[in-house]
């Protein structure tokens, strides 16, 4: 197929950074030079010019949305590092997945089967009324509650669990990905060359590969029915990282990228590997570990005396564990042939895993070693997980302390949700706006007539917040609130009464969250928020700030 063959509408969509990102022929750490997106989009109309199979897949899917189901559990709670000092911590590693949510419909592909994500960072909030803090396969989960044990034993002290984010590729252990994909794959023209070329793969490594064609392959990465207590997650793993790699990616494979999206908790989608509090949770010392059936992807729960709560940002393992890694720096590795040599950083995060002994005192020293790291890197504006900016954070850290003390029906409390600000990140990329947190402020929106530079349009807007923390919900106050968001919005081709409406018309049309920021088309990010609002609130509930417009 000659590139004047592809329709037009797949070049401009496909070529977009976004999708260039979501299909995997731009990596996100080099979206930012023009030189690699432009070599990014040669690559991406090369394997269009040579496969109408991913001619074919991306017109299945280019523009369309996943629609999921969501099994609330309740708002993080937020504790700080205070909180926590006299206990003892022992870290928690785990996958990244998306809690309480079930996808339906994955970018457009119907699914036969709704894939319930059940795992992640969520998991001991959402399973506290079961008195289920963790999830493992044995005998890691025994491990685990060996560890609280152990450090309750030697601290005499209560043991907390820390959330420790494992790398991105722990999420294809986890069968959400694997799921979804497969589920894809069976409604995708793949060429049979390379189905074939696919199975072959797999069974270099896995001789008892039943094949992509096999009516019986999900119960197989599944783990399910006859294939009950295998090794399903390693199986998966081999698979989503198989169906990722380019080879595949050129034919119309399912985009891996684009699934874990869906299936990630925002707030952990680009952390490094080991950042640490964004779950805890209080160990039952002397609790037994029993096979249980709420989680799909492990058999054994590890038991909590209650969900504890996470921080408002996260820590590298290095600082929430200090202790442990100056024991870990001190280790080497011990070969049955050639010289030892130190763990390496992989190494040591790798024994949170393993290493059954580990735990860490939350003395003063540790406080005071977590203070300065969050002082220097100003946790105060910095949602966790996400560089959003200083409107987001104000927003949110707000939010998080006025929780439940206003109605949503009026103006209440201007919450940005996890899955609005995934919306937020994918519009960064596309508008390849990716600058470091401390950089993406608003008040680059300014207008020295309405508002002196030196205070942030971020900075006013927590203002605003605070004075709704204390109970001032005037007509003053909102009539304030919507000059400031006003102003933003006098730099954006979108008015702020139309950004609204906007939001409004999305969710009661039932689309998703990225009907709204499409709605607003070319606005600029500062737009972005008011939209977000029109969503969530719906068209009574965004009443009152209309009126104050």
């Amino acid at each position: 197929m000659a590139k004047s063959d592809v329709p037009k509408w797949i070049i401009e969509q496909g070529s977009e950074v976004v999708n260039l990102l979501r299909t995997g022929f731009l990596k996100s750490e080099s979206a930012s030079e023009p030189k690699n997106v432009n070599a990014a989009r040669k690559k991406y109309l090369k394997a269009l010019a040579e496969n109408p199979s991913l001619v074919e897949a991306e017109s299945m899917r280019l523009g369309q949305e996943t629609k999921r189901i969501i099994n609330p559990y309740g708002e993080r709670k937020i504790i700080t590092p205070e909180s926590l000092q006299g206990n003892t911590i022992v870290p928690i590693v785990g996958d990244r997945t998306y809690t309480g949510h079930t996808i339906v419909d994955s970018q457009g592909f119907d699914l036969s089967e709704d894939v319930k994500v059940d795992g992640g960072a969520g998991f001991a909030q959402a399973m506290e009324k079961f008195g289920l803090g963790w999830a493992s396969n044995n005998p890691m989960a025994q491990n685990k509650q060996n560890n609280f044990d152990f450090a309750a034993n030697k601290t005499d002290s209560p043991v907390v669990g820390v959330f420790s984010a494992m790398g991105d590729d722990s999420n294809n252990f986890a069968t959400p990905i694997a799921n979804i994909t497969t589920q894809q794959l069976q409604q995708l023209p793949i060429p049979k060359h390379a189905v074939d070329d696919f199975d072959r793969r797999m069974r270099v490594k896995y001789k008892n590969w039943l094949g992509l064609e096999h009516p019986e392959v999900l119960d197989q990465l599944m783990g399910r029915n006859e294939f009950a207590g295998t090794k399903s997650g390693a199986v998966r793993s081999r698979f989503v990282k198989t169906a990722d790699s380019a080879a595949f990616r050129d034919v119309g494979f399912p985009s891996r990228n684009q699934i874990r999206d869906d299936v990630v908790e925002p707030d952990l989608l680009n952390v490094p590997i080991g950042s640490s509090g964004y779950t805890t949770f209080k160990a039952d010392i002397g609790a037994s570990v029993d096979p249980m059936d709420k989680n799909v992807s492990y058999t054994h729960g590890i038991k909590t005396l209650g969900y504890n709560g996470g921080l408002f940002n996260q820590y590298p393992a290095r600082v929430m564990f200090p202790d442990v890694f100056n024991h870990l720096d001190q280790k080497f590795t011990n070969p049955k042939k050639g010289t030892p040599r130190p763990f390496s950083e992989a190494e040591k995060n790798g024994s949170l895993v393993m290493n059954p002994k580990l735990y860490q005192r939350t003395n003063q020293q540790w406080l005071d070693g977590m203070m300065d790291y969050g002082e220097k890197n100003n946790f105060k504006l910095m949602p966790a997980g996400l560089g959003a900016g200083g409107l987001l954070a104000s927003i949110n850290s707000q939010a998080n302390e006025m929780e439940g003390q206003y109605s949503t029906d009026g103006l209440g409390v201007l919450g940005i949700t996890p899955e609005m600000s995934a919306a937020m990140a994918q519009r960064d990329a596309l508008d390849q706006q990716r600058m470091a947190a401390d950089e993406q402020r608003y008040g680059q929106y300014a207008d020295d007539q309405i508002m002196p530079r030196e205070q942030t349009y971020s900075e006013q807007l927590g203002n605003y917040l605070s004075n709704l923390r204390y109970g001032d919900d005037s007509s003053r106050q909102q009539q304030e609130m919507a000059r400031v968001l006003g102003g933003i919005l006098d730099f954006t081709p979108v008015g702020s009464v139309d950004a609204l409406k906007l939001g409004a018309q999305q969710r009661e049309a039932g689309n998703s969250f990225e009907g709204w920021l499409n709605s607003i088309g070319g606005a600029a990010e500062a737009a972005i928020p008011l939209a977000g609002l029109g969503f969530k609130y719906g068209k009574k509930g965004v009443q009152g700030l209309m009126e104050a417009f």
